[in-house]
């Protein structure tokens, strides 16, 4: 966005040139014109214009600003890093009102307000006085800015180009992210201190009036020579940081230095003897080695790492099998099989074998497990708040399993029924039965078909059970018996309903009657009462938990719910209280202001869930939770990144069952900049753009290590960050602007603020301004250089 810089802004009587100056207020001249109207038939009347003197509210009538006409403080209360070489500020919504109730000086208008910062030391205190309407500040008035010169440090800001500036100030009402004014301090600040900003009126009315004193009707300013006491319409307090801005600390970046291949792994021995996988003084199953084992952070290489020791798979494989089975069926104490009970049955899943065999991975879900262990009474807690709702379905599904156990042999009796009975039983319940399609009542859908209500009445099927004893006997004929009885009892009978049954009944064999009919309603009324589908539908209102993955152990709906209780903070928050080492192997040896790529490692990510969640279902069924043992209850390892499927659906290789199939190139920097500006937005970007490929890549997730290193992981392989062009983007959001000093690497900005600077700045404040503007900086790093691991690469 476009921004131009305005010295001031005056509009309707107030842009007026003084006439005079009375009782510390202005007089401006002003034409008035009269339009008369007097009713009836006294034509209106418009008089010629008249100049009159206006008199315009000046400092001694204020006493105060209303917070809501401030929309920005600069810094924020209460911000602890603040760069020293910025000037703190206030900003407000109308662009007129710095200089509402200010005098001209000097052919220019000053501002009735202006900005001070002090030490917050404890010396200046801001203090409630009685009879002030606001709280006061006193010091040496040399320690303050010269309130003269207030006009050197206010502005407008106009979101438009130089030539509609002028326009857009015009306009009325004004958009606040548009236009706005400004007062900066002109005070140097110094790194690593804390200050106090306070607003506080320029002229001497003002001071005297914000203290609940009678103005003096002057328009001069308030004399610094000695110490000052001054009303105070707004304060708040912050903290500098050490000294350096953005663009200082970003210059100070070096590629990290990968000493011996350290950076991203952690050195870890296996020895047969040592770890106890076979007898003292036995032949060595294989030579003692170290491996580099790559950890949840690694080099771009580091799938070509140490893989399986072939004797040490077959070791643990037997020590495994011995421990999954157990002869007789009895435990075996051994090593644990990670992930057993959610690969499921055989053909067992190809990351089974990977996570339990290879050296790395089962390193890596021992720590998962480890994690487990350390915080396992704040997730048990946990476990147990997540809890009710569980207990409550499987409450409810009990009450289905009584309903199902009742229903089924009542069911099974009526079916073995001829249909009047059934109907003589059920009839007085069709009304609030659903029919099996769900779409309304047995009663209703009978209806729809044409078979009147009465039919359906206990009446009826006691004379139709006495029909049939009598057509059995032969004495009376069924046709006209049935017609006779159905158009006696329907109301309204449709005729040709009537005359289709009675020639259905008539053909039936002897002993059945219309209600026993193939499709007739004794085969929908059982349909509808099946306790199969009833039920299930009464489940579905009775569960309250729908995902499929929280109802793992259930064959049917009515089988009880085993919980799944879900931690959602990010695992690897857990990993590093533990040790984050295995987040960043080598993270101690990066020097100062250092920075490289790395890639995210998905098979350790992975292998570290598996033993957390393996871990994790041991601890809930000792506990007597009642847990599912094939729950995943980690899912998600990086703070903001992607959760992962449940374990029972992993089918794949270690690190390739991630719902997201684009590698992460991880950024790590170790010192000050992401410190002190964590919002920082981390891209890839390709210079020059690929017409029709890849050319930008977003920021997936964030992390830090004591204690000053931050990864920030992007979606892009590190492979494709070898290709010419891309680069990686570090950006200052876009904000509010800020005005200040370039930073030195002595920690001083340049000149001292105090003085008249603005006479070296430019001839009014927009050149001050403008001169002063810290615009947005960006760093640009050569992907390539800053990617460790791969060919050609240390």
């Amino acid at each position: 966005m476009t921004l131009q810089f305005v010295a001031f802004s005056q509009r309707g009587a107030g842009a007026r040139p003084t006439e005079l100056r009375t009782a510390g207020r202005r007089q401006v001249r002003i034409s008035v014109k009269v339009h008369a109207e007097y009713g009836g038939d006294v034509p209106a009347r418009d008089d010629d214009p008249v100049a009159v003197l206006l008199s315009l509210y000046g400092p001694g009538d204020v006493v105060g600003v209303d917070p809501a006409r401030i929309i920005r403080r600069l810094p924020g209360p209460g911000v602890p890093a603040m760069e020293p070489n910025y000037l703190a500020g206030i900003e407000f919504d109308d662009p007129d009102l710095p200089w509402l109730f200010g005098f001209d000086v000097d052919g220019r208008p000053l501002p009735w307000v202006m900005l001070v910062v002090l030490p917050d030391d404890g010396s200046t205190p801001v203090q409630t006085r009685a009879g002030a309407p606001n709280p006061v500040v006193s010091c040496a008035g040399a320690r303050l800015p010269d309130p003269a010169r207030a006009g050197d440090w206010a502005h407008v800001q106009v979101g438009a180009d130089e030539d509609r500036a002028r326009q857009v100030l015009r306009a009325a009402p004004h958009d606040r992210d548009v236009v706005r004014s400004r007062l900066l301090a002109p005070v140097r600040l110094r790194p690593e201190s804390g200050y106090l900003a306070c607003l506080v009126p320029v002229f001497e009315d003002g001071r005297l009036a914000g203290l609940g004193r009678d103005p003096a009707g002057s328009s001069a300013v308030w004399d610094r020579s000695a110490t000052v006491t001054l009303p105070v319409y707004d304060h708040w307090s912050f903290r500098t940081a050490p000294a350096g801005d953005f663009r200082l600390l970003a210059g100070r970046l070096r590629r990290a230095p990968d000493t011996g291949g350290a950076l991203g792994r952690r050195s870890v021995a296996v020895d047969p003897v040592a770890a106890r996988l076979q007898p003292p003084g036995t032949a060595p199953l294989f030579a003692g080695r170290v491996l580099a084992v790559p950890t949840a952070l690694a080099r771009h290489d580091h799938a070509a790492d140490d893989g399986p020791i072939p004797e040490l798979a077959a070791r643990l494989r037997e020590l495994l099998d011995r421990t999954a089975t157990g002869p007789g069926g009895d435990p075996v104490v051994g090593p644990p099989v990670y992930g057993q009970w959610h690969a499921g049955s055989a053909p067992p899943p190809a990351w089974l074998d990977e996570l339990n065999l290879n050296p790395a991975e089962r390193i890596g879900a021992g720590l998962g497990a480890q994690v487990v262990q350390r915080h396992q009474e704040e997730l048990m807690a946990e476990a147990w708040t997540q809890l009710h709702t569980v207990q409550q379905a499987n409450q409810r599904i009990g009450w289905g399993q009584l309903g199902a156990v009742v229903a089924d042999p009542i069911h099974r009796r009526l079916s073995q029924l001829p249909g009047e009975e059934v109907m003589a039983i059920v009839s007085p319940v069709l009304g609030r039965v659903r029919d099996a399609d769900g779409t309304g009542t047995v009663l209703a859908g009978l209806a729809a078909d044409g078979i009147p209500p009465a039919v359906l009445s206990p009446t009826f099927a006691r004379v139709a059970a006495r029909v049939s004893r009598t057509a059995a006997a032969g004495r009376v004929p069924v046709r006209p018996m049935v017609t006779t009885i159905i158009a006696g009892i329907a109301d309204k009978p449709d005729t040709s309903h009537v005359s289709d049954r009675a020639d259905l009944a008539a053909g039936m064999p002897v002993g059945m009657s219309v209600l026993s009919a193939p499709a007739g309603p004794r085969e929908r009324v059982l349909d509808a009462l099946r306790p199969d589908t009833a039920y299930t539908a009464m489940l579905s209102w009775a569960n309250p938990i729908t995902e499929a993955a929280d109802r793992l152990s259930q064959r049917t709906p009515l089988d009880r719910i085993h919980a799944e209780p879900r931690f959602g903070s990010p695992a690897v928050e857990r990993l590093r209280a533990l040790n984050q080492d295995w987040v960043l192997g080598g993270a101690g040896t990066l020097t100062p202001n250092s920075v490289c790529l790395l890639s995210a490692n998905r098979r350790f990510v992975e292998a570290f869930l598996a033993g957390a969640n393996h871990e994790m279902v041991r601890e809930l069924r000792w506990r007597g939770f009642p847990a599912d043992p094939r729950a995943t209850c980690f899912r998600r390892f990086w703070a903001g990144g992607p959760d992962h499927p449940p374990l029972t659906a992993w089918r794949d290789r270690l690190g390739d069952n991630t719902v997201d199939d684009v590698d992460q190139a991880v950024l790590v920097i170790k010192g000050d900049l992401f410190r002190r500006y964590p919002s920082i937005i981390v891209t890839a970007e390709r210079i020059p753009q690929v017409p029709g490929g890849l050319n930008t890549a977003a920021e997936v997730f964030r992390g830090r290590l004591d204690p000053d290193v931050t990864y920030a992981a992007i979606a892009i392989a590190a492979d494709e960050l070898t290709k010419p062009g891309w680069h990686i983007s570090l950006t200052l959001p876009p904000q509010e602007p800020r005005f200040g000093l370039r930073a030195t690497d002595t920690g001083t900005a340049e000149p001292d603020l105090i003085s008249a600077v603005a006479d070296r700045l430019g001839t009014t404040s927009a050149d001050v301004a403008a001169t002063l503007y810290q615009p947005p900086f960006r760093v640009l790093l050569p992907a390539d250089e800053y990617l460790l691991g791969g060919e050609g690469r240390a």
